[in-house]
């Protein structure tokens, strides 16, 4: 869902020649990447919590732990975070909304699957732990039962800092050129 909602954010843009306006509103750079990824962000909560009615309809058929079902959303809104902040730079890199979807896809995949590598033996060990400390499955995990690891959390918002950095940092290269 992240790549689809963020693909327009940046390339279309450049695409359309807008940003050259959009870039000379008196705004900074920073409010400017963080607005725009607030509003998808905001756009991604709103369609977690229309799903808000499955939970609540198990509940009124019997017991529910409630625990889980709110980890598993809360670490569905860390991981949707993460996501979008790389998928907004990713979109900031390309002026075309497919290369963008697709780049956005191709890497979201490779770092939520990186725990399959653990499965290989000719990777040295060193490297199958790294792969397994940046997998992104792996943070979510835990959170999703309910348990809120801080190494977790801190983990996903790292992302989402760095990828957001990184945006800022694209983006006032552009204006300066």
């Amino acid at each position: 869902l992240c790549p689809a909602m963020t693909m327009k954010v940046w390339a279309e843009e450049f695409r359309d020649g807008t940003d050259e306006c959009l870039l000379t509103l008196p705004i900074t750079v920073f409010q400017l990447v963080v607005g725009k990824f607030f509003g998808v962000f905001g756009v991604f909560v709103f369609a977690l919590a229309c799903s808000i009615a499955l939970p609540i309809g198990v509940a009124s058929l019997g017991d529910l732990d409630w625990g889980p079902v709110w980890g598993g959303y809360f670490a569905t809104m860390v991981l949707g975070a993460s996501s979008i902040a790389i998928s907004c730079f990713i979109s900031a890199v390309s002026s075309s909304q497919i290369i963008a979807w697709l780049l956005s896809m191709s890497f979201l995949l490779t770092i939520n699957l990186l725990h399959l590598v653990s499965g290989a033996s000719f990777f040295p060990v060193w490297l199958i732990e790294f792969f397994g400390a940046i997998d992104f499955s792996q943070h979510f995990e835990p959170m999703s039962r309910g348990m809120i690891d801080v190494f977790s959390l801190t983990f996903y918002l790292t992302f989402v800092v760095f990828f957001l950095s990184a945006n800022i940092y694209l983006i006032k290269r552009r204006r300066a050129a």
